[in-house]
């Protein structure tokens, strides 16, 4: 009875196809930073700990089969915004943008780990959908009786059917442990876009093709001392030739589609590169508490390679992220401890600080030279400083609660802009002063030895926590103030995981 109990188990896993993604961390406070977009990894978790040093897969020692599910409702952009000119030193109500979005993404999580003696399986399947929709309305100016209101309506769908990587570890020797990582993904994405006329001003379908590997090494020379490093390399390549359809330059009205001729401008191939090096140190004290930290280091470039149809003009074309490169540091330090048997206590700072972010535009000047162009560049810093707290309470034998919150002490990120031939700069700073105040609930219960089912919720991006997060937002341009912002964000996120121990 109890192996057909183990066997009904299993299969329940693997047929509910589970979504998810770090839910186990994520209900304990350390939530995704807005500079990189990644968890700390300052929280110990047998699992999560595989994906940022595949050496990691040899400190299990079980065999576990793990499935999650997680709905993200939200998206990176703000859902409401409006968008204020200041002409002449004064307020204008003119030019008023808003946005409304509603984006969806679902992801699932089905994982294998196999213990082999001296080497380690972790094969992980975690395919993924996205869906946004949104809805831009532009007031050209509210004042006057000829107010024309002009709206755009855009949907993008991106599937990720073929998201599948590897992980092999190696324990050959007692103080030394490494292991690899391998995956491939493959992303189908489709857009379009309308406006108030019904007319089509974007449309795209892209396939896109990663490969990522990394490698990891785990050293426990000095007792009680754990040091570990890892690092990996992912290539992304993206066509979109010649299938999608781009904004042209600023209030110029082209897109890269001739609607006389019905062909395009120009087709691309994207091409994305990102290194990263992580050092995570851990300390160990007593009754297994222990002090991990956390240096890491990226490094991401992204190009396009265009061909031009020589048939068409390129006058005023402004050629988005031509190129674009980025310096990414994080930092931190967590401490774990049990405050009594039942109750476990998680706290971190993290640092995450965009260093230098380079973006480099090409503006076309001939309708028949594609070689002939004025070149002109942005450049970005993001600085962001934040803790997180957390606590795993046992309620009962089998109940247990987890709860977390993610708070951030300070952001500031700054932009500018030189256009290299009129030598003209704009200007942006944006100070945030306790930003990013997230909360998390989960509660898992343990009805069998080793099954662990958990349920988790948090806000994202200052959802219903406005009233304790305050912003200040400056756009300069040649030394004066030009535009103003408000902005509202309502994300949630829902997660559930399943995983059972042999």
């Amino acid at each position: 009875m109890k192996k057909f109990a183990v066997f009904v188990i299993i299969i329940f896993l693997f047929t509910c196809s589970l979504f998810g993604t770090y839910t186990r961390v994520n209900s304990l406070g350390d939530i995704a930073n807005p500079v990189s977009g990644e968890i700390s990894y300052l929280i110990k978790d047998d699992i999560v700990d595989i994906y940022f040093n595949p050496a990691k897969v040899n400190d299990v020692k079980a065999f576990i089969i793990l499935s999650s599910f997680n709905l993200q409702n939200g998206s990176d952009q703000n859902e409401k915004e409006n968008t204020f000119k200041i002409v002449n030193g004064i307020i204008s109500t003119t030019n008023v943008t808003s946005s409304k979005i509603t984006a969806y993404n679902f992801k699932t999580k089905t994982g294998i780990l196999i213990p082999l003696k001296s080497i380690n399986l972790f094969i992980n399947y975690s395919p993924e959908w996205n869906r946004v929709k949104e809805e831009i309305s532009f007031d050209s100016d509210i004042s006057t009786a000829t107010n024309q209101i002009i709206k755009n309506f855009s949907d993008r769908n991106i599937m990720r059917q073929l998201d599948f990587d590897i992980t092999l570890g190696f324990n050959l020797f007692d103080k030394i442990k490494t292991g690899i990582r391998v995956g491939t993904f493959n992303e189908k994405y489709n857009e379009y876009s309308i406006n108030t006329d019904g007319e089509e001003s974007k449309k795209g379908n892209y396939i896109k093709n990663k490969f990522l590997v990394g490698a990891g090494i785990e050293f426990s020379f000095i007792k009680n001392i754990d040091i570990s490093l890892a690092g990996d390399i992912s290539v992304n390549t993206k066509d979109e030739s010649p299938l999608k359809i781009e904004d042209g330059f600023e209030n110029s009205g082209n897109y890269n589609y001739n609607t006389t001729y019905n062909v395009f401008t120009y087709s691309f191939l994207e091409n994305e590169y990102k290194y990263n090096l992580r050092i995570i140190p851990e300390l160990k004290l007593k009754n297994k508490d222990f002090f991990r930290f956390l240096a890491e280091v990226s490094f991401y470039n992204y190009s396009k390679d265009y061909t031009f149809n020589p048939k068409l003009s390129l006058k005023d074309y402004k050629i988005d992220y031509f190129n674009k490169n980025k310096i990414i540091l994080n930092a931190g330090i967590g401490f774990n401890n049990s405050l009594r048997k039942s109750i476990k206590g998680i706290y971190g700072i993290k640092y995450s600080g965009l260093i230098k972010g380079i973006n480099q535009y090409k503006f076309y000047t001939d309708k028949n030279d594609p070689t002939s162009y004025n070149e002109f560049k942005e450049e970005t810093k993001d600085n962001y400083v934040g803790i997180f707290t957390g606590f795993d309470i046992q309620v009962t034998k089998i109940i247990y609660i987890r709860t977390g919150i993610s708070q951030g002490l300070w952001r500031y990120y700054e932009y500018s802009s030189i256009d290299e031939v009129t030598k003209r700069t704009v200007s942006r700073t944006i100070t945030y002063y306790m930003p990013e105040t997230i909360f998390t609930l989960g509660f898992y219960i343990m009805p069998i030895n080793d099954l662990t089912i958990e349920f988790n919720f948090s806000n994202n991006k200052d959802w219903d926590a406005s009233n304790i997060t305050t912003e200040k937002m400056r756009i300069i341009d040649n030394g004066k103030t030009t535009e103003t912002q408000d902005a509202e964000n309502y994300d949630f996120n829902l997660g559930l995981t399943v995983s059972y121990k042999f």
